[in-house]
């Protein structure tokens, strides 16, 4: 087992191999594909002017995804009413959902790692190359 600390080093992910196990240390932050259709559309197309919190809500995830890596999932997060916030449960929701947005959300936080169910397709490929990331 491999032990990686995020945010990711370019030399760290040039020296994964496929199929190397590996245990991660460090934030990420989790998201479904509303969640990347927000980024995207908000922050990379622009095609959706921002509303209420939004710039607030992006400045601070920048600073989190920057060689970082982001998780597709759809947690069970208790304590919603006092902001005392709790993981219940974090499964990997199906990847290819993303796929319409990963690379541009790559491409625009450096985003270096993608975890999820599943494959992803030729624009993540392409963006994991370019970032680089896995």
């Amino acid at each position: 087992m491999k032990p990686i600390t995020i945010p990711f080093t370019e030399e760290t992910i040039r020296s994964l191999q496929v199929g190397d196990p590996v245990a991660l240390t460090g934030v990420m932050i989790t998201g479904r594909d509303a969640v990347h259709k927000w980024m995207s559309d908000t922050f990379i197309k622009k095609t959706r002017q921002p509303q209420g919190d939004d710039l607030e809500v992006y400045e601070a995830i920048k600073k989190l995804l920057v060689g970082s890596a982001i998780y597709h999932c759809g947690p069970v997060v208790a304590g919603l009413d006092t902001k005392q916030y709790k993981f219940v449960a974090a499964g990997p929701t199906t990847s290819t959902r993303e796929e319409p947005y990963q690379g541009d959300v790559m491409k625009h936080f450096n985003i270096r790692g993608v975890i999820g169910k599943g494959g992803m397709g030729a624009k993540t490929s392409a963006a994991c190359k370019e970032v680089p990331g896995v």
